[in-house]
């Protein structure tokens, strides 16, 4: 089990460093771009993205989105039935930010180099975020909060500016095969959070690896987690 575990991080992290820092491709479009039907990249794209429509997919086919000097690179507001998949992201405040939307589909994609939060996620029900990387953000990799019925899982934070994961006020979700390496302050953090269950994260080597209040003792499910530091604050 040990070696099987050591394999997985050195994958993963071998992983993040030929996603995130892939060379661009020669061209691309520039502008706002607007998603109102279901869209493939065929070249990178410079400037955000926004979603206008419900029930559409985005596939990047590993082109990279970058929007410097913009809040966001994609925006998913008030949204339903959204996907996105295979962006390399970077270059905003915030990598991906979702609000205010239901059942949106977040898989296999990159966020990187971006001067706030890789993916930010807030006051949405049924998100599903899968095998994403964020790494090299300023402040976090994802940030998940005032979520319901959502599953975070088989995802990465690495090399973070200060915490990999946080889950504030998320209720009834599930926040499993998460890894967490090198970030600067804490690999997870829980707060204010109950029904949740939280099971096979894995994080060492940071400051604390998982910080949590308990506020609600027993309130949420832990299950095989492998996080070497934990602390509770209590107040």
């Amino acid at each position: 089990m040990a070696a099987t575990t050591g394999l997985t991080v050195a994958y993963r992290l071998a992983l993040a460093s030929i996603l995130a820092f892939a060379s661009t491709s020669a061209f691309a479009s520039s502008g706002t771009l607007d998603i109102a039907t279901d869209t493939v990249l065929h070249e990178d794209h410079i400037g955000p993205i926004t979603f206008v429509a419900d029930s559409v997919k985005l596939n990047c086919a590993g082109h990279q989105v970058s929007a410097p000097g913009e809040i966001q690179a994609i925006l998913i507001q008030q949204r339903a039935r959204v996907t996105v998949k295979n962006c390399r992201i970077t270059g905003g405040v915030f990598g991906m930010y979702v609000t205010g939307s239901t059942d949106i589909v977040i898989r296999g994609n990159v966020a990187f180099g971006n001067e706030g939060t890789g993916m930010f996620l807030t006051s949405s029900d049924g998100l599903t975020i899968q095998n994403n990387l964020s790494t090299d953000n300023g402040i976090a990799g994802i940030d998940a909060q005032f979520l319901t019925h959502s599953t975070v899982h088989y995802n990465t934070a690495i090399r973070n500016g200060f915490y990999g994961f946080l889950f504030l006020v998320d209720n009834e979700s599930e926040f499993t095969h998460n890894f967490a390496a090198g970030n600067t302050a804490f690999g997870f953090i829980l707060f204010s959070s109950s029904d949740n269950l939280l099971k096979q994260n894995s994080a060492c080597g940071h400051t604390v690896d998982l910080l949590l209040d308990t506020i609600q003792p027993g309130a949420n499910v832990f299950k095989s987690n492998r996080l070497c530091t934990v602390k509770e604050q209590t107040s």
